[in-house]
């Protein structure tokens, strides 16, 4: 990874793009819409067998320990390394992100009417896919 200022801008507003991609693909497109009400029921557990299981393995990919598992390895590297900082601000960082994250969910949060079943209900869900409730 580039140390410069300018490659590191460039790869935020990057970011910044394609996340609003994301937003239109998949809720501003019928079919985008239609996939990220899919995911929804999937990770609520409405969602019928074929995507169920799989959905639900990407799902553990967010769990809290392999997170806190992956900070402490990245502290401990920098400490042998001798980066005092750098052990310093991977905390920092990952606690930032995760509460910017808990932050923006509420104000991002889009209502959805989705149909489970037969039965339609409309969700505050969280943006995309809204599967933490707002």
């Amino acid at each position: 990874m580039s140390r410069r200022p300018l490659a590191l801008l460039a790869l935020a507003v990057f970011s910044a793009v394609f996340a609003v991609v994301v937003w239109f693909g998949a809720l501003g497109v019928p079919r985008g819409r239609t996939l990220d009400a899919s995911a929804m029921q999937s990770f609520i557990g409405a969602a019928r067998p074929p995507l169920q299981p799989s959905i639900v393995g990407v799902a553990h990919l967010a769990d809290p320990m392999p997170l806190l598992l992956g900070a402490i390895l990245l502290v401990v590297v920098a400490l042998v390394r001798r980066r005092p900082l750098m052990a310093l601000l991977v905390p920092v960082i990952i606690v930032g992100a995760n509460l910017t994250t808990q932050l923006l969910k509420p104000v991002l949060a889009d209502l959805r009417v989705i149909d489970i079943y037969g039965t339609v209900m409309v969700y505050a869900g969280s943006w995309p896919s809204g599967h933490e409730p707002a």
